[in-house]
């Protein structure tokens, strides 16, 4: 079975190839999907999440920091470094937007992820909404 590291890794990937189908086969069809603005649960509502990422920052990269995993493999925490382009809208889950301003921004994450039977059942990313705000206003 995958580990949870193989499956974080996969998903960041999928989304850096914009190849956002490939994560239906990642994550479990009820996965609980948070972020520091958001939380909703299955694939769908990941998968979105994702694509709004990707469209915000079609070059996105990421960078690991530092990583803590569990000695059965089924956890994870990443602290990553991304850097993107901000070329498309920022769109809030709750509505509201940020229209591209076309600056390169790096912000700090910390990605939680839970693996069960081969799939992810829990994702859980916290980023530093402040550093991005004072760099696209």
């Amino acid at each position: 079975m995958a580990s949870a590291r193989e499956l974080w890794n996969a998903v960041w990937n999928a989304v850096e190839s914009e190849d956002l189908a490939a994560l239906d086969r990642l994550f479990a069809e009820d996965v609980v999907f948070r972020t520091s603005s958001a939380q909703g649960t299955g694939r769908e509502y990941a998968t979105g999440v994702l694509g709004r990422h990707l469209k915000s920052y079609p070059d996105l990269r990421r960078e690991v920091v530092d990583a803590v995993e569990s000695a059965d493999g089924s956890k994870i925490c990443v602290e990553v470094l991304f850097t993107g382009t901000h070329s498309g809208a920022l769109v809030h889950p709750q509505g509201g937007r940020i229209e591209p301003t076309g600056r390169t921004l790096r912000w700090t994450a910390v990605d939680k992820v839970t693996v069960t039977d081969g799939r992810i059942t829990s994702w859980s990313a916290v980023f530093d909404r402040l550093s991005m705000l004072e760099q696209v206003t």
